[in-house]
C-alpha cells in the first residue's frame, strides 16, 4: 500500500469513527429487499430527456428490478422487444405515461400542427438538410450550449424572442433570427422511434438536510450515462435552475473516452455538481462542480461498489466518496445571488431573497435514479459518437451505429446497481 492510499484510507477510518460517535438518526432508508412502489414512482414518457437522449423511460421490470437485495436499472433494446420494423415504421406508447408526449413516433414538422419546434436554415451553410430543429422539449442548460453553436456559425441569435405563442421560456434570448417557423407535427419520417428502454425513478421522499449515504455500482458501456440526483420537491423560486439541482453521481459508461486534452472522461471519472441561477444562460454549475478520477489504479466506477455521500445543512453542503470528502460548498456570506455576481450580470432582484444563505438549496428535495443513452452529455469536441446532430435523424444513426456500442453492453454490466440508500438527520 502506498502513502497516498494509507493515507486516503486512515482518513475513512476517522471519518466512520466520527459518524460511529455522532447522534444521527435514519429518517428514510430503501434497503431494496423487494422493489417497494410506495417509495419510488416511475418516470413514463416518450420525452427523450434533457439533453436530446436516445431512450424512453417506463415502469417494467424488465428496466427496473430488484434481485438479491440490489436495485439494477437496465437499459433494453427497443427492437429485441418489439421488433426492428417498429422502429422505422411504428410507434409505441404506454397506457400510464405520465408525462407529454407519450407517443413515441418518427419526427418530421409540418407547418399545420402546434408542437413548438422551430426549424432554422443559415446562409453560411445552405445545404445542411433537413434545417438545424430545435425541440421546445429541451431542458434550458441544453438550449445554451446550443446558443454558442449557433453563434460559432455566425447565427444572429435574437435579442428579443419573435412572438409565438408556441414558444417555451426556454427559446428567450436563444433562437436566430428565424429564416422560417415551422410549427411541427411528430409523425413518420427520417428518424426512428427510441432504440432503448430504460428506467427512471422519482422517490416520493422529499427532504431537507441531512446526511444521504448511497451504495452503488455504476454500468458500463459506451453512450450510457447513469445519474443519481435529486430535484427540488416542488419549484419555490421557480423553473429550472431557479430552485436547484444536485448531481450526486454522473459519470459515463465508456472506456477510454479522451476529451480534446487527452484527458479521459469515462467510467474511471465521476462528477458531482450543483446547478443553480437565475435561468439557463446564467447556470453558474461550474462554480459548483467536482471529479473525482480512478485513472492509473486499473480500476472503474463500475467494477466494484462505492459508497456516494451527501452532507447538507443550512450553512454548507459537501460530497463524499468512501466518506472522503472532495467537494464542498459553505453558504455564501451573503447568498448565491451575490456569489454569482447577478447583481451584475444579469442584474435584477435577488431571486432568493426570501430564503437563507443556502437558497436555493434550502428547500425540500427529492430523489431520482435514470440511466441515459447518449445526448449532449457527450460533446463533439470529444471522442467520435455514432450519431450527428445535423443529420435530421441522430437516433437512427445511433442504432444503425450499434456495431460500434451493443458489444460493450455486456448483460447487467450495462446496469446500474444500487445495493441500498439512507437518509440521517443530523442532530
Amino acid at each position: 500500500m502506498n502513502v497516498l492510499s494509507l493515507g486516503a484510507t486512515v482518513c475513512a477510518l476517522v471519518l466512520l469513527l466520527c459518524h460511529a460517535v455522532t447522534s444521527e438518526t435514519i429518517i428514510w432508508q430503501d434497503e431494496f429487499d423487494t422493489l417497494d412502489l410506495s417509495k419510488w414512482n416511475h418516470l413514463v414518457s416518450a420525452w427523450s430527456g434533457g439533453n436530446a437522449e436516445f431512450q424512453m423511460y417506463r415502469n417494467d421490470r424488465k428496466n427496473s428490478y430488484v434481485r438479491d437485495g440490489v436495485l439494477y436499472l437496465k437499459p433494453t433494446l427497443t427492437a429485441d422487444e418489439y421488433g426492428e420494423d417498429l422502429l422505422y415504421n411504428g410507434s409505441l406508447s404506454y397506457p400510464d405515461c405520465n408525462k407529454e408526449p407519450c407517443v413515441s413516433v418518427l419526427p418530421t414538422f409540418s407547418r399545420t400542427q402546434s408542437t413548438s419546434s422551430f426549424a432554422v436554415q443559415t446562409s453560411k451553410f445552405p445545404e445542411r438538410q433537413p434545417p438545424f430543429i430545435l425541440h421546445d422539449n429541451a431542458r434550458c442548460h441544453v438550449a445554451g450550449t446550443v446558443a454558442e453553436l449557433l453563434q460559432r456559425w455566425d447565427w444572429e441569435v435574437l435579442e428579443y424572442h419573435p412572438y409565438s405563442p408556441d414558444m417555451s421560456p426556454c427559446d428567450y434570448n436563444l433562437f436566430p433570427r428565424l429564416k422560417e417557423p415551422l410549427r411541427g407535427k411528430r409523425s413518420s419520417g427520417a428518424d426512428i422511434v427510441e432504440p432503448v428502454l430504460s428506467a427512471r425513478m422519482i422517490s416520493t421522499f422529499g427532504f431537507k438536510y441531512g446526511r444521504v449515504e448511497i451504495k452503488a455500482q455504476m454500468p458500463k458501456g459506451h453512450w450510457l450515462w447513469p445519474a443519481i440526483w435529486m430535484l427540488p420537491k416542488d419549484n419555490v423560486y421557480g423553473d429550472w435552475p431557479r430552485s436547484g439541482e444536485v448531481d450526486i453521481i454522473e459519470t459515463r459508461g465508456n472506456e477510454n473516452y479522451f476529451d480534446q486534452s487527452g484527458v479521459n472522461q469515462g467510467i474511471d471519472r465521476m462528477g458531482s455538481t450543483m446547478h443553480w441561477g437565475p435561468d439557463y444562460l446564467h447556470n453558474w454549475y461550474w462554480k459548483t462542480h467536482w471529479e473525482q478520477s480512478l485513472a492509473g489504479t486499473g480500476r472503474t466506477y463500475a467494477d466494484d461498489f462505492h459508497l456516494y455521500g451527501v452532507e447538507w445543512t443550512d450553512q454548507y453542503m459537501r460530497f463524499t466518496l468512501d466518506y472522503v470528502e472532495y467537494g464542498r460548498i459553505d453558504a455564501p456570506a451573503d447568498g448565491f445571488w451575490y456569489f454569482g455576481e447577478y447583481d451584475k450580470n444579469p442584474g435584477g432582484d435577488n431571486i432568493w431573497q426570501n430564503g437563507n444563505n443556502m437558497a436555493p438549496f434550502d428547500q425540500e428535495f427529492t430523489f431520482i435514479f435514470n440511466v441515459a443513452i447518449g445526448g449532449y452529455f457527450f460533446p463533439d469536441e470529444w471522442d467520435p459518437h455514432p450519431w450527428s446532430w445535423f443529420s435530421g435523424h441522430t437516433m437512427r444513426d445511433f442504432w444503425e451505429g450499434r456495431s460500434e456500442w451493443l458489444p460493450t453492453w455486456n448483460g447487467e454490466q450495462a446496469a446500474m446497481k444500487v445495493d441500498y440508500i439512507r437518509v440521517f438527520s443530523l442532530d
